[in-house]
């Protein structure tokens, strides 16, 4: 899964008998310094050189592994001290997201051999969404990754009140299918790039329009409004003018591009905006 917007267009088409599952989600306790350097090495070279699918590289599998090793490991970075970092994925490293990602997909390959699937199942790198029959299935998977997965170690979130967030997305159950909103967490504070900034006029545009796209893409029909209230709110508390906020977001939504389903196409008919302006 690549991001939440691809997280909400598959969770939102997955359809269940009401009150019967479970969701929980699952993070993984310092992910890049727990990886296996030189297992996720030989990992990427035989999923390069023993593949029939994917072309063959023009180079040697050996001279792959070296050059692969030499932009990995023995990273030396400071912290009150210089040191070097002999095992796991380097933070900050280009290719530390990817390689983490490869590792951790091998590891649950191997572990659904013998365990059972979620009834839905959703990663993103060290972040996990997962439906479940019911809650005794949920606490038997995570032990199961705990147990099998010794080089990594997983918490979890189990949801209340029906509810779960995931990544920037707030899932709930509502009868027999799943509602998405916007989700911030408890810490966030409202505080955007003010208008009165030492930036450019683009920039802050460029921010409201981030926004409006966000709230289109991850919010339910009947969670829009909330979601255009809350954006405009905030926004005036950091100076933004009300015209500009107004303009901005229907220019975005008459954007044909806007649309992710049928379901966002009707929302926008009934998109209402604060003062004169309507979208019609």
């Amino acid at each position: 899964m690549s991001d939440s917007f691809i997280f909400v267009k598959e969770v939102i088409n997955f359809t269940f008998s009401p009150s019967s599952v479970f969701l929980c989600s699952f993070d993984i306790s310092s992910l890049f310094t727990n990886v296996p350097l030189a297992e996720t090495i030989q990992i990427c070279a035989d999923t390069l050189y023993s593949n029939n699918v994917l072309p063959q590289p023009s180079f040697p599998r050996d001279i792959f592994v070296e050059l692969i090793q030499l932009a990995t490991s023995s990273v030396e970075f400071s912290f009150n001290n210089m040191y070097r970092q002999i095992d796991g994925v380097a933070m900050g490293s280009p290719l530390g997201p990817a390689l983490a990602n490869i590792f951790v997909g091998c590891q649950e390959e191997k572990l659904f051999t013998f365990a059972n699937r979620p009834l839905a199942y959703f990663r993103y790198v060290d972040d996990t969404f997962a439906v479940f029959n019911n809650e005794d299935d949920c606490n038997t998977f995570l032990s199961h990754l705990n147990s099998h997965l010794p080089s990594l170690r997983f918490t979890h979130e189990k949801e209340f009140n029906h509810s779960l967030p995931f990544l920037d997305v707030l899932v709930e159950r509502l009868g027999s299918e799943f509602s998405t909103s916007v989700y911030r967490k408890p810490t966030f504070t409202g505080q955007y790039l003010r208008w009165n900034s030492f930036r450019s006029h683009k920039r802050k545009i460029n921010l409201i329009g981030t926004l409006v796209h966000r709230a289109f893409m991850i919010c339910s029909k009947d969670k829009l409004d909330p979601e255009h209230d809350k954006i405009y709110s905030t926004l005036l508390e950091n100076g933004y003018p009300e015209h500009l906020i107004n303009s901005t977001i229907k220019r975005k939504l008459q954007q044909p591009t806007r649309t992710r389903s049928t379901q966002r196409k009707n929302a926008q008919s009934t998109y209402t905006f604060h003062g004169s302006e309507t979208l019609r």
